[in-house]
């Protein structure tokens, strides 16, 4: 957990683009288990889950879903929860939507999010209950940073919902 920060409106939604494809549809996934056939982990664990995982030339990343939600990271050092796979993908088909790269300074980064940073690790959030009819949810976006010697190693975005 970081210093938190708490925005008042959902994050832009291009800030949960990947290459151009948004890792909110679960078409993404679709289209990522069916390119990345060998290195796209499926599986069931409180719900389908999936995973890829990549390393790339500037560091690593991966792409998550759950029935709890959809995320991404990137970071210089590989995931500990997940496995890489080395294959060389295009550079551009994984550019983040949010304009942050590993590397960017805090400077770089608040002028980015039009917010301050100045912790090493911060938790960027918004949180609303949506109401459909008689159900609620929960639903959560979370842009989390972690910088070390005022450089970006590694961050995500998260889009999250649970039913109450």
């Amino acid at each position: 957990m970081g210093s938190p920060v708490v925005f008042a409106s959902p994050f832009p939604a291009k800030w949960f683009l990947v290459g151009g494809a948004d890792i909110t549809d679960p078409k993404t996934h679709a289209a990522l288990k069916e390119h990345y056939r060998n290195e796209y982990v499926t599986g069931y664990e409180e719900g389908p889950l999936g995973s890829l995982c990549l390393k790339l030339k500037t560091g690593y990343v991966a792409i998550t879903t759950s029935d709890f939600g959809r995320g991404v990271e990137y970071s210089r050092a590989p995931p500990r929860c997940i496995k890489c796979e080395a294959i060389a993908p295009k550079e551009s088909d994984f550019h983040s939507g949010t304009g942050l790269s590993l590397g960017n300074t805090k400077a770089r980064v608040s002028a980015l999010l039009r917010t301050p940073i100045t912790s090493d690790l911060t938790d960027v959030t918004f949180e609303e209950t949506e109401s459909a009819g008689p159900t609620t949810t929960l639903h959560i976006e979370a842009l989390s940073l972690e910088f070390v010697n005022d450089r970006l190693v590694r961050f995500s975005v998260d889009d999250y919902r649970e039913g109450a």
